[in-house]
């Protein structure tokens, strides 16, 4: 069985992400890295937490990562990320569970140069959802790690315009130094552009399925989701109905 690590900033479609990767037979995720994007280093590892216990798995580690870019001392997040995920991540929906444990004393990067060192390529998989930095960082304190590291990461685009400006997507726009380090080094790397992930589209016929489970968990998700539609449709309103599976489309290559 394959092991992932999910490198999430984790917003609304990291929360897919995440889910997906836990309801999936054939991955077995051993840890979650927090990095900024979507909303800070600290936001994101409660989020984890939180939904880590929502999902029955609380006994998953959770490691804080590096919290700003690796061109500035300090991070704020983008007016476009705060208005597609909301003030928490999760669409200004509340998670409808508190975290009983705590994040890891270990940092997020040491936890990825010792897991990528530990296992074989065939047998791990990091995945990186929101800025490069802590996997640039890895891949750059421990060289040896570099042929060793399978990486399928969320980010740029190849053959349309950026999501942030006409030229920049949002994950590397948050440490382009740090992607490009990422690029340059040698290591494996799938890259699931937004020339893949605007293909994919989850519709509000979807998102309201999850409610029909009659459970928190299915509320909570159906709402974050009816939020991220709502406004995906606002943005593009000229595009096919529904919200983009940027994060869980990664997770599914």
């Amino acid at each position: 069985m394959t092991k992932l690590i999910l490198d999430l900033d984790t917003g609304i479609d990291d929360t897919l992400a995440l889910l997906y990767a836990l309801a999936s037979p054939e991955a077995e995720l051993i840890g979650i890295a927090g990095t900024f994007g979507n909303v800070s280093v600290e936001t994101g590892v409660a989020n984890d937490l939180a939904l880590l216990e929502l999902f029955g798995r609380p006994d998953i580690p959770v490691f804080a990562g590096i919290d700003h870019p690796s061109w500035a001392d300090s991070f704020s997040v983008m007016p476009e990320s705060r208005r597609f995920h909301g003030r928490n991540g999760t669409g200004d929906v509340e998670i409808p569970a508190r975290a009983r444990a705590q994040a890891q004393t270990q940092s997020a990067v040491d936890f990825i140069v010792d897991a990528v060192r530990a296992m074989s390529p065939e047998d791990l998989i990091v995945i990186p959802t929101g800025a490069s930095t802590n996997i640039a960082a890895a891949l750059e304190a421990a060289p040896d790690t570099v042929g060793r590291a399978r990486i399928v990461m969320m980010g740029g685009s190849l053959t349309q315009p950026g999501n942030v400006t006409p030229f920049a997507e949002a994950n590397i726009m948050q440490d382009p130094e740090a992607s490009s380090k990422l690029f340059a080094a040698g290591a494996q790397i799938t890259m699931i552009g937004l020339d893949v992930t605007t293909q994919v589209k989850l519709s509000r016929e979807q998102a309201e399925a999850y409610r029909a489970t009659g459970t928190a968990t299915g509320t909570f998700l159906s709402d974050m989701l009816a939020y991220y539609i709502d406004v995906t449709e606002e943005a593009h309103p000229t595009g096919v109905p529904g919200c983009n599976l940027h994060d869980p489309l990664a997770v599914a290559a």
